[in-house]
């Protein structure tokens, strides 16, 4: 695949993380996003459906991973790339999901400002931004 055509399809693929950021609130349930734009510190913790809730995070997680390993795939061309993405995010999603399930079940008890960025690591690409950074890296370290 020409340099073009992959680099295109790497822009539409960021373009498609936009449009889901923009429309999060539409696709998604998701009663945290207002939580956390309120003055939370001040309210009661709100009422959720948490097994609705953790399965939209899931959702939105493994699509956020499958255009990320695409984005991976498109700029590096590397089987063994892949592989690695996607046991990092496996692992990724193994270790935050629970966790937040913790933050939640317990209000945000332990610490409002971890649960919230544990939630971060879920609902946005930041895992697909490190490897992406990690393996520009490693490939420049190799040459």
């Amino acid at each position: 695949m020409n340099k073009w055509l992959r680099y295109s399809l790497v822009a539409i693929l960021i373009m498609i993380l936009v449009l889901i950021r923009l429309n999060q609130e539409s696709l998604f349930y998701d009663p945290l996003l207002h939580y956390f734009k309120s003055n939370y510190d001040k309210t009661n913790f709100l009422e959720i459906d948490v097994a609705k809730h953790l399965f939209s995070v899931s959702i939105r997680y493994w699509i956020n991973t499958f255009l990320s390993v695409g984005i991976i795939y498109l700029l590096f061309e590397k089987k063994k790339y892949i592989k690695i993405s996607g046991i990092v995010f496996l692992v990724g999603w193994l270790i935050f999901l629970p966790l937040y399930y913790l933050f939640i079940d317990t209000q945000f008890e332990y610490s409002l400002m971890i649960g919230f960025y544990v939630r971060r690591f879920l609902i946005q690409p930041i895992i697909g931004i490190i490897l992406i950074l990690a393996l520009f890296y490693l490939e420049k370290i190799r040459k």
